[in-house]
C-alpha cells in the first residue's frame, strides 16, 4: 500500500481527491505546498495562516546557516520553526539553488504583469537568464561532477561539495516529513547531448540518495523525480527509470516549457503517454509538481493528474503589492499600490477581493494603499496572509469539485 489513498476520482477528468499520509500526519489532496525557503514564509507568521497544510524548506540555504547540525539539535525543523502539530514538511535536495547559481538568476515562476496574466502567459523556473545581481563569486564556481555539484558559498566564499549522499544526510537531520533526491537541473536552452548527459547523471545520483535514504528511513517520504526538459523520449525514459527504484512518490521537475502552454503539454506527456497518471494511480503513490503553483495553473494541472505543487508566488506577488481577488472558478488580481485606490476611504478590502480572510475583514484598500506607498513592511504580512489564505481557499474548492465529480 501506497502513502495516497484515493478517496474520491473525478469523473471528467484525470483529477483524484486522496488523503496523503506520512510520519507526521495526513494531508487532503490535492494541496498547495507554500515555500518558507530559509524555515520560515517571507513577512509571515504560520499562526496567521491556518489554511497552510504543507511547507516546503530549502536544504541549501539551511546548509549555509543555520546549519543542519543546528536544527537537528533543535529536534527538527517541526519544532525550530514552530510549525504546528498538524503542518506536513518536504524539503528539497538543495540541487534547484546549487544549479541556479550556475546557470543565472532564476525568475519567478509567473511573470507579474497583468497583461501576462490575462494571457496565461509564464515564464517557467529553469528558464536561464542574465542575472539581475550577479553571484558575488561568479557562476563558474559551479562545477558538475559525477561524485556530486562544488560551489562556493554565497555566504562566505567557502567552497562546498555537494553529494547525493550528503544532500539525504542534511534532510535527515532537519527530519521533514517529504525529502528529495539530489538531481542536476540544466537550463531550458541546452543541447541534447547535454540534456541526455544530465539526465544520465541525475538517474545515477537518484539512486545514491535512494540508497542513503534507505539506510536510515526514518519514516520519512522520499520522491523520484522525472526529468527530461521538453523532450518526450527522455520524460518516457524519466518515468521508467524513476518507477524501477521504490521511491514513495513521483514528482515533475527541471525545465518545464516558455509558457503555460508548454507546462501543461509536458505535464500532460509525463502524466499520460510516459505512464505516470496509471503508475501513481496503481501504486497509490502521490505526482508533486516542483516550483509551479499559482491559482491559474493549479486548476488545469490538477485536471492533469497531479496531486500536490510548491511555489513561492503567492508571497512573492504579495511583496510586489498583487492581491488575488474574486472566486477560485474565476481568479484576478489588482496592484494595491495603483493610483486608483489613493484617497480610497471605508470598507474593506474585503468588498473588493470576496474573501473573508483576517487581512479582508479588517482592512481598507486605502490603508493597505496607503502602507505600500509608505513603504510600511507590515503590508507585506497582510497581502501575504490574504493571499496564502486565498489558495488554500482555492483548493478546497478544487477537492469539492472533484468530489462532485465536476472537474
Amino acid at each position: 500500500m501506497g502513502s495516497l489513498r484515493t478517496l474520491a476520482a473525478s469523473k471528467v477528468s484525470p483529477a483524484r481527491l486522496g488523503l496523503l499520509s506520512t510520519k507526521d500526519g495526513l494531508v487532503e489532496t490535492p494541496a498547495f505546498v507554500a515555500v518558507a525557503t530559509n524555515a520560515a514564509l517571507k513577512a509571515v507568521d504560520l499562526r496567521d495562516v491556518p489554511g497552510v497544510d504543507m511547507i516546503f524548506a530549502n536544504t541549501f540555504h539551511l546548509l549555509l546557516h543555520p546549519g543542519v547540525d543546528v536544527v537537528s539539535k533543535a529536534g527538527g525543523l517541526k519544532p525550530f520553526m514552530n510549525a504546528g502539530d498538524g503542518r506536513i514538511i518536504m524539503t528539497d535536495s538543495g540541487g534547484f539553488q546549487v544549479f541556479s547559481l550556475k546557470h543565472g538568476t532564476v525568475h519567478g515562476e509567473l511573470t507579474q504583469t497583468q497583461t501576462q496574466t490575462q494571457t496565461h502567459t509564464a515564464s517557467l523556473k529553469m528558464k536561464s537568464v542574465k542575472a539581475k545581481r550577479p553571484d558575488r563569486y561568479g557562476s563558474s564556481d559551479v562545477r558538475v561532477g559525477e561524485e556530486g555539484v562544488t560551489f562556493r558559498s554565497y555566504r562566505d566564499g567557502v567552497r562546498e561539495l555537494l553529494t547525493p549522499e550528503g544532500s539525504v544526510s542534511a534532510q535527515k537531520a532537519l527530519n521533514g516529513s517529504i525529502i528529495m533526491p539530489l538531481d542536476e537541473l540544466p537550463p531550458y536552452h541546452v543541447t541534447d547531448q547535454a540534456l541526455r548527459e544530465s539526465l544520465d547523471r541525475t538517474h545515477r545520483w537518484m539512486k545514491r540518495s535512494l540508497d542513503r535514504h534507505l539506510l536510515e528511513p526514518k519514516g520519512q517520504l522520499m520522491f523520484g523525480i522525472v526529468h527530461g526538459g521538453s523532450d518526450k523520449a527522455l520524460r518516457k525514459a524519466s518515468v521508467d527509470a524513476i518507477r524501477a527504484m521504490p521511491f514513495d512518490g513521483y514528482a515533475i521537475g527541471g525545465a518545464l516549457g516558455r509558457d503555460r502552454s508548454e507546462l501543461y503539454e509536458i505535464v500532460g506527456w509525463v502524466m499520460d503517454e510516459c505512464g505516470m497518471w496509471a503508475a501513481s494511480r496503481a501504486e497509490d503513490k502521490p505526482v508533486h509538481l516542483l516550483g509551479i503553483a499559482d491559482p491559474w495553473s493549479v486548476r488545469r494541472l490538477v485536471q492533469l493528474g497531479v496531486d500536490t505543487f510548491d511555489s513561492c508566488y503567492l508571497t512573492k506577488i504579495s511583496r510586489h503589492g498583487t492581491v488575488l481577488t474574486g472566486a477560485p472558478a474565476d481568479p484576478g488580481r489588482i496592484n494595491i499600490a495603483s493610483g486608483r485606490w489613493k484617497g480610497t476611504v471605508g470598507g474593506t478590502m474585503g468588498e473588493v477581493t470576496g474573501c473573508e480572510c483576517s487581512t479582508c475583514t479588517q482592512y481598507s484598500v486605502g490603508y493597505l494603499h496607503h502602507l505600500k506607498k509608505a513603504h510600511e513592511v507590515v503590508v507585506d504580512r497582510l497581502l501575504s496572509v490574504h493571499n496564502l489564505e486565498f489558495m488554500a481557499r482555492t483548493m478546497r474548492w478544487i477537492r469539492r469539485e472533484i468530489r462532485r465529480g465536476t472537474l
